[in-house]
C-alpha cells in the first residue's frame, strides 16, 4: 500500500473519532442517549456520521472476507485450514453487531458485539493452538530469506529497494543493505550489478564484482506479477559462482595448455608437423583465393649425426634448440617456424616472395655458422631449400619441392641455400 492509499483508509476512522469526541456540539454520532433504569444500560440513538462509519466498517470486513475466500481457493491444503479459522472468527463480531444495531438484542442497550468478540477470541485461541495460525507463512517467509544462500533483492515499480536478505549483503561485502532508496543510489558502488538490475533482463547474467574479495555472481531478474497480470515489481536473485568460474578458468587454462602441447615440439618449442599441416592448408586456400605470395624454407642441420656420435645426444639437443631459437628470432610475427622432426626445420612466410625470403634464410645461415654452440666449442652449419606457392599448388607438393631443393643444397657442399628458379 502506498502512503496516499493508507491515508484514504484512515480518513473516515480519524474523522469519526474526532466527531465522537466533539459529539455534544453537533450530535452527528449520537443524537440522543437514554438510561434503561431496569438494566442500568445506556441506549444510544445514532446519527448520520455513525451510519456512515458503520457502512465503511462493513465494507472493509466484507472486502477482507472476499480476499480470504479468494485466497482459500488458491492456497495449498496446508493453509486452507488457517483461512477457514480466520473467516469463521470474523463472522461472529459481524453478526453480533447486526443484532445490536437493528434492535434484535434481548436486552435494550446491551452491545452484543462485545460478546461476539469474546467468542472470536476463543476461536482464534483454538486456532493458534491447533493449526498454528499465522505461524507458517510469516515464519517460513522470514526463515527462507534469512537462511537462503542466494542473495535476494526486491524492487518495486518505482525502482526502489523494498527488501533484501543477509546473503545479498554478504555477497556485496556489506553488513546490511539500506531499504527504501533508489536502486541507482543503493548499488552505485557495483556498476556491473547495477547495469543488470536496470536492464532487468530475465536471462541469467554473469558479472564480476571487483574489490578486496572479488566474486563472480550469476544474477537473474524476474518480474513480480499480481493476480491481474500487472507488474508489481522485480525480484533479483544473486548466486555465487566464484568457485565454478575458478574451476572453469583452470579447465580452460589446462585445455589451452593441452592444445599448445598438441601442436608444439617439446625440444625446440617450435610448432610441430601437426600444426604445419593445419596452417599450410589454411594459408594455401587463402593464396588461391587472393593470389597472395607465400614462401617455404626447409632447413637442415649439416652433419647432425656426427654431432650426436662425437659429442653425445645432449650436444645434439643443444644444437637443435639453438638453431630453433635463431630461426624463430629472425622471422616476423606473421611467419611460422616448425620442427618437422630430427634436425629439419620449416619456415613458413606468408605474403613473402622467394626473392624476399632468401635474404632472411641467408641471415639465419650466417648467424648459425659464426656461432660456437655449447660446450663442444664447434661451429654448426645449415643447408636450406626455398620455394614459393604457385597457383594450383598443394601443401604436399610444395613440401616435396622444397625437400628436393634442400637435397640439392646438401649435394652442393652443404652450408648453402638453393631456391626455385
Amino acid at each position: 500500500l502506498k502512503p496516499s492509499r493508507m491515508a484514504l483508509f484512515w480518513a473516515i476512522p480519524l474523522l469519526t473519532t474526532f466527531l465522537a469526541a466533539t459529539n455534544e456540539f453537533h450530535a452527528l454520532i449520537w443524537t440522543k442517549i437514554t438510561i434503561d433504569p431496569v438494566h442500568n444500560l445506556l441506549i444510544y440513538q445514532h446519527g448520520p456520521a455513525f451510519w456512515l462509519y458503520t457502512a465503511y466498517a462493513y465494507l472493509c470486513v466484507t472486502a477482507s472476507i472476499v480476499l480470504l475466500i479468494n485466497e482459500y481457493w488458491r492456497a495449498k491444503s496446508d493453509y486452507k485450514g488457517q483461512i477457514r479459522w480466520i473467516v469463521a472468527s470474523s463472522i461472529f463480531p459481524w453478526v453480533g453487531n447486526v443484532v445490536y444495531l437493528f434492535g434484535f438484542d434481548p436486552i435494550p442497550g446491551l452491545d452484543t458485539t462485545v460478546i461476539s468478540f469474546a467468542i472470536t477470541s476463543v476461536i482464534l485461541t483454538v486456532a493458534v493452538l491447533q493449526s498454528h495460525l499465522l505461524d507458517l507463512l510469516p515464519i517460513a517467509h522470514d526463515v527462507l530469506l534469512q537462511h537462503m544462500e542466494d542473495g535476494v533483492i526486491v524492487m518495486d515499480v518505482n525502482n526502489r529497494v523494498i527488501e533484501t536478505n543477509p546473503a545479498a549483503a554478504y555477497l556485496l561485502n556489506k553488513l546490511a543493505l539500506p531499504l527504501g532508496g533508489d536502486v541507482s543510489d543503493t548499488f552505485q558502488t557495483w556498476p556491473a550489478l547495477l547495469s543488470v538490475l536496470n536492464k532487468r533482463s530475465q536471462l541469467p547474467r554473469e558479472i564480476l564484482l571487483t574489490g578486496n574479495f572479488p566474486r563472480y555472481l550469476e544474477v537473474r531478474v524476474t518480474p513480480i506479477i499480481n493476480l491481474h497480470g500487472r507488474r508489481n515489481g522485480y525480484l533479483a536473485v544473486m548466486h555465487d559462482i566464484t568457485n565454478r568460474k575458478r574451476v572453469e578458468s583452470a579447465l580452460e587454462a589446462k585445455s589451452r595448455e593441452l592444445e599448445r602441447m598438441s601442436v608444439t615440439d617439446d625440444l625446440s618449442s617450435l610448432y610441430n608437423r601437426r600444426y604445419v599441416d593445419q596452417f599450410l592448408a589454411q594459408e594455401f586456400e587463402r593464396c588461391e583465393r587472393y593470389a597472395t605470395p607465400l614462401s617455404l624454407a626447409l632447413i637442415d642441420v649439416d652433419d647432425f649425426k656426427d654431432i650426436n656420435d662425437s659429442f653425445g645426444h645432449y650436444a645434439g639437443d643443444e644444437a637443435i634448440r639453438y638453431v630453433a631459437e635463431v630461426v624463430q628470432n629472425n622471422l616476423r610475427n606473421t611467419d611460422r617456424a616448425a620442427r618437422l622432426g630430427g634436425d629439419e626445420f620449416l619456415a613458413i612466410m606468408p605474403h613473402t616472395t622467394v626473392e624476399s625470403a632468401c635474404p632472411v634464410i641467408e641471415r639465419i645461415r650466417e648467424r648459425i655458422e659464426n656461432e660456437i654452440i655449447g660446450k663442444r666449442k664447434a661451429h654448426t652449419t645449415i643447408s636450406a631449400g626455398v620455394t614459393s606457392w604457385i597457383r594450383g599448388d598443394t601443401p604436399d607438393e610444395a613440401l616435396k619441392r622444397v625437400d628436393k631443393l634442400l637435397y640439392q643444397a646438401k649435394s652442393q657442399g652443404k652450408n648453402c641455400i638453393v631456391r626455385d628458379d
